[in-house]
């Protein structure tokens, strides 16, 4: 470059790279919400023809600035629009380009990536996130030009890939824009279709499928004739089935406008797209249909990544050659992309309850996409049809009806995750979705047999292909709640296949899935299944039985186990099924407080090996499955301690669910609604303070992450947890100071103020100094004690270095309130922790509280700030103690 630019601020800087670099007087500048906008006139329409972000000078890291460009373009959804071929990123020392294709179009369908941040603030976790996920997809991609070496290259590629005059008079379709087009095309066209949508979608009537026939056209008429909706002209034939002369009946729609809508959009695109391009248009139909159908139909497209991945684990599982020595069948299709990779052809079928997915699949298997038999690919509802109907080949019934050659069939699929239940549900302000995982024959026909579980399709899926396909290799995406969820107990005590193998991965690298839980892929053999009388096999049938059981009894421990619990090992690796010997770390004369768990082998449980969002091994987990429904969850335990004595009560705990997945259910606050959350309250008094503390510290010291989202908690192994006063004391101080502390004076009295009047300096005397009373003397009356150990404690409580911290930090936060100025303001000297971060934070339109990050008061910032830090050290000390005493199991 010819002049110094390193200290020029951006608006100078930005019109110098014009000047210099994109003479061409075609090339029409602009700059808002993106920085750096270049675009060109089109013979129907204005195009962008480079997107950037400019840096000044001193800027160096051109990576945060393609992120912030890239967090700016899905917060404001501009990639639903027209995009340009690149991006672009640059400072006074270089540019920096990366085209527009496939990676950057699903770095915005990441689930993970959150798109309400503010793009330029850097140091926000999302945006560190974010940035991750830039280098890991996008910085290979890169091309650089630096200014003082390759200021002609620069020019060069910018002529040859950025100039106004590569433009086509019409707009190229590709699998890049199919999507934002489909968007356009939903707000110009689909109006001025002749038809009732909400009737049409009753009937599986999408409009994705009139789009497509749009799309796929060649002067008005569809090129593919398979497809169930074809454009014909100046209307569109739906087909409704053959009629009682062998001919396929059509119905007609029109448009309400004279085609005059349809034509002025089409007329600037170039139709249809390169043949390359509309394979991949076709599978990936699932993009336009909407989440609602895609949950229930189980329309969800397998990120290639995990059908590589679930197709080297059946090689595992079943040997190298498991392709030709097994007949696959994926009974929730979709249109094809599980299959993808897979060559037998006369060993593979293909079902799916939606007739349009059928058409294109065929298509699809007729040029070679996928390697499928036509006749081997059918309509078929696998929750309602009968398997030796009409529906079904009759090749694959043959194979149904016969046990052995069942034993040869793998159901290979990825199910709809649809459930009856929602959050709304859960937190008792909602009702069950609607004729969602309820409207079908299974339901009904296996509902003493599912239990609850009877909320979510798959487990309808699984228990069908259990009951009435016994013997088949069942290899399967779906949740993990199968194993571990508290509403899958009676599945559990069904379904008793053997596990063979499987690996979980983050739910949010699938399409449109969202929430930070396991999505798994497990292996099993249902041939393989243990007597329902006795489902651990603990006496055995038979010698023989005895031999080829993977399941390993471990009598010696029934004496130390305190629920008098059969526990047994699962090795899943075991060769044939053959016992193999173990060796066992014993506990000899487990004494009451030990803090040893009453086993060292695991318990009846799965491995499954962990990935990361990009393929990365993580290590392996293993998840404890029947075992788990006879101990003692948290949640019950709790229960046991229900006051039975009346005294003056000083809150209430929400217990929320047994899991991970509703720790933000689980709080402390002045108000009983136990009527409204469908879920029994604590109370909180003197005497049951430190188990409520305990409860809550267990709950939320650990962070809740996707690869522990299902985990459960459990009762202690023992009472060894009631002597540890500094655990207690820790436990006390992590809850009083904690984001899930609720407790408010706008509700009642507060009886959780932590710190006297003199202390932080209140105006006024409290209304209750009970929790005070109870940091002085501890616990008065042994008798109503919860904690039942010989020692009368009536001392202060002591608490830890970390501890300690806290309070002080939690400390500097009352004492700030009550320094403020409240002529013109209310003052509450009874405030709590939650009334001053509203009173600092406020709320938001929605009446939600805000973050601290929104509070104006910078010193306030900084001491909430403090106390978090001290609380996160606080929950270090706590965390080895909930595995030590057996809340969580490892």
């Amino acid at each position: 470059m010819l002049l110094d630019c390193s200290n020029l601020n951006e608006e100078p800087l930005k019109s110098q790279i014009k000047a210099e670099f994109f003479k061409d007087k075609k090339f029409l500048y602009s700059g808002d919400k993106i920085d750096f906008m270049l675009s060109c006139k089109h013979s129907n329409a204005t195009l962008p023809i480079l997107w950037g972000e400019a840096k000044r000078g001193d800027f160096d890291d051109l990576d945060k600035a393609f992120t912030q460009l890239l967090l700016t373009i899905g917060k404001h959804r501009f990639y639903t629009h027209h995009t340009p071929p690149y991006l672009c990123a640059f400072n006074a020392f270089r540019m920096e380009f990366i085209a527009f294709n496939d990676t950057i179009t699903s770095f915005f369908y990441k689930s993970d990536i959150d798109f309400s941040i503010t793009p330029s603030n850097h140091n926000t976790e999302g945006f560190k996130h974010a940035l991750d996920a830039f280098k890991a997809m996008c910085k290979p991609h890169k091309l650089v030009f630096d200014f003082k070496t390759q200021s002609q290259e620069c020019k060069e590629f910018i002529k040859n890939h950025l100039n106004s005059s590569h433009l086509l008079n019409k707009i190229q379709i590709d699998k890049n824009n199919f999507f934002t087009i489909y968007q356009k095309w939903l707000e110009a066209v689909k109006p001025t279709i002749d038809i009732d949508w909400e009737v049409a979608k009753t009937k599986g009537i999408l409009d994705a499928d009139y789009y497509l026939a749009d799309l796929l056209s060649d002067g008005d008429k569809t090129i593919i004739e398979k497809l169930q909706t074809i454009l014909s002209s100046s209307y569109y034939k739906l087909k409704r089935g053959v009629n009682e002369l062998g001919k396929m009946d059509f119905m007609e729609v029109g448009f309400t406008d004279s085609q005059q809508a349809h034509k002025e959009f089409w007329r600037i695109y170039e139709r249809p797209p390169k043949v390359e391009f509309q394979a991949f248009i076709l599978e990936r139909r699932d993009l336009l249909v909407p989440s609602d159908v895609r949950e229930r139909k189980g329309a969800f497209f397998t990120p290639k990544i995990w059908v590589e991945k679930s197709q080297e684990y059946l090689a595992k599982a079943l040997g190298q050659d498991y392709q030709e020595d097994y007949i696959i069948w994926d009974c929730a299709g979709g249109t094809g992309n599980l299959l993808q990779g897979l060559l037998n052809k006369a060993n593979l079928y293909l079902s799916t309850l939606d007739g349009n997915d059928v058409a294109i699949v065929k298509d699809l298997a007729s040029k070679n996409h996928l390697k499928l038999l036509e006749n081997h690919v059918f309509q078929f509802d696998f929750l309602n049809d009968d398997f030796f109907s009409d529906k079904a080949p009759k090749s694959l019934q043959e194979i149904l009806k016969d046990k052995e050659k069942r034993k040869k069939l793998i159901i290979y699929i990825n199910p709809p995750y649809a459930e009856a239940g929602n959050k709304s549900k859960m937190s008792g302000t909602g009702e069950h979705k609607a004729k969602v995982a309820r409207d079908n024959l299974i339901c009904e026909k296996y509902k003493n047999e599912l239990g609850k579980a009877n909320n979510e399709v798959f487990a309808q899926f699984f228990m069908r292909i259990y009951k009435e396909l016994n013997g088949v290799i069942l290899a399967s995406f779906s949740k993990l709640k199968n194993l571990q969820g508290s509403n899958f107990k009676k599945f559990r005590e069904v379904f008793k296949a053997e596990f063979k193998g499987g690996f979980m991965v983050p739910a949010d690298t699938f399409d449109n899935v969202k929430g930070q839980f396991p999505i798994g892929f497990l292996v099993w053999d249902t041939s393989s299944i243990l007597p329902k009388e006795n489902p651990l096999n603990l006496e055995g049938n038979s010698k023989e039985e005895k031999q080829n059981s993977n399941l390993i009894l471990d009598q010696d421990n029934l004496k130390d186990n305190p629920l008098k619990e059969h526990f047994c090992l699962l090795d899943i690796n075991a060769p044939n099924r053959k016992m193999c010997p173990q060796s066992r770390t014993r506990t000899k004369g487990i004494q009451k407080h030990s803090t040893t768990a009453p086993f060292k082998t695991p318990l009846h449980a799965v491995s499954l090996e962990i990935f990361d969002s990009f393929g990365g091994f993580l290590g392996s987990k293993k998840i404890y499955t029947h075992t788990i429904d006879k101990m003692l969850t948290l949640v019950d335990y709790l229960q046991k301690f229900q006051p039975t004595k009346k005294d003056t009560t000083l809150g209430y705990l929400d217990p929320g669910r047994n899991s991970f997945q509703h720790q933000n259910l689980v709080h402390i606050s002045v108000i009983d609604k136990s009527q409204q959350s469908h879920v029994k309250y604590f109370p909180i008094i003197a005497t049951t303070i430190l188990l409520v503390s305990i409860f809550f510290s267990v709950r939320h010291c650990i962070k809740a992450t996707w690869q522990n989202d299902r985990d459960q908690f459990y009762a202690p192994y023992n009472d060894t947890w009631q002597d540890d006063n500094e655990f207690k004391n820790n436990a006390l101080a992590f809850m009083l100071f904690h984001t899930q502390n609720r407790i408010t004076s706008t509700q009642g009295t507060n009886h959780f103020i932590p710190f006297d009047e003199e202390e932080v300096g209140a105006k006024e005397r409290y209304a209750s100094h009970a929790l005070l009373d109870f940091l002085k003397d501890g616990i008065k009356e042994e008798s109503d004690s919860l904690f039942l150990n010989d020692k009368k404690e009536n001392k202060p409580l002591k608490f830890s270095p970390s501890a300690s911290r806290v309070f002080d930090a939690g400390r500097e936060v009352y004492r700030y309130y009550h320094t403020q100025d409240f002529t013109n303001r209310p003052y509450n000297a009874n405030i709590s922790l939650y009334d001053i971060k509203e009173f600092f934070q406020g709320r938001n339109a929605q009446g939600k509280l805000n973050l601290p990050a929104k509070a104006k008061d910078g010193y306030y910032k900084q001491l909430y700030a403090n106390l978090q830090d001290a609380l996160k050290d606080l929950a270090k000390d706590l965390q080895p103690k909930v595995y030590e005493y057996g809340f969580l199991r490892e």
